[in-house]
């Protein structure tokens, strides 16, 4: 039997930091459902790009989203909210990254579900972090992780070469995984407790620890080298957007 058999997880996320998560919970044998809006999740609409095989299937989204069953909800209306509390009621994980504002409109939130199922693991994506004054900001790899945490500096093919861009995803899935980790630790507490809670990650926060670690291998790499290479960023150009 899978090691996450009969674990009821709600897909409440889009594009792919998210639902990363819950296709890993999937994987293991948690039974999935993704839950979209009518016209269907945006990254389902994405075609190929830099990486994408050519093929008749959705590469991406098959990649991101295997091993789930799917449910079209419009939770604008109240027919919508009302379908996802009853699932809430049964779930024990719901996985969200809808913008904060979104959420409270919705109603969505930990504070609006919690309620609904005291057992009930919420697990948060966010750009920049749940508080803050830049926590209802929205953010993609190439916002909240490539250009903000500076390695778009780091990864230059050259001294004088002009920063580049992230392929698509770069940040996310490793996003993903984090999320994941985070949602088994409550999972483990709540077998000690047997209460519900929160967790939360964002593109920036997955970025910190490696590149903090990536600035002090830099920094012992100078101390023993009078020369360092030209791919170590300093913080002086970094230090705007870096964690």
């Amino acid at each position: 039997m899978p090691p996450l058999a009969g674990l009821r997880v709600i897909d409440a996320a889009s594009f792919i930091a998210g639902p990363v998560a819950t296709t890993i919970l999937a994987d293991l044998g948690a039974d999935v459902v993704k839950i979209e809006p009518p016209d269907g999740d945006t990254y389902r609409h994405r075609g190929g790009g830099p990486g994408v095989p050519e093929s008749p299937y959705n590469y991406r989204w098959i990649v991101d989203n295997r091993t789930k069953r799917g449910l079209a909800l419009d939770l604008r209306k109240t027919e919508g909210c009302e379908v996802l509390c009853r699932l809430v009621e049964r779930a024990d994980v719901f996985v969200t990254n809808t913008p904060l504002d979104s959420r409270a409109r919705l109603r969505i939130r930990w504070e609006d579900l919690a309620p609904l199922n005291s057992r009930l693991i919420y697990a948060s994506v966010t750009a920049y972090g749940e508080r803050g004054e830049e926590a209802p900001r929205t953010g993609f790899d190439a916002t909240a992780l490539w250009a903000r945490t500076g390695l778009m500096d780091l990864v230059r093919a050259a001294p004088d070469a002009p920063p580049p861009r992230s392929l698509p995803g770069m940040g996310d899935h490793p996003t993903g995984v984090s999320l994941f980790a985070a949602i088994m630790t409550a999972l483990y507490e709540r077998e000690r407790t047997g209460r519900g809670t929160m967790v939360s990650t964002g593109g920036t926060r997955s970025r910190c620890r490696p590149r903090s670690a990536e600035r002090a291998s830099s920094r012992g790499h100078r101390a023993r080298s009078r020369r360092a290479p030209w791919r170590i960023s300093t913080g002086a150009r970094t230090a705007a957007g870096s964690c």
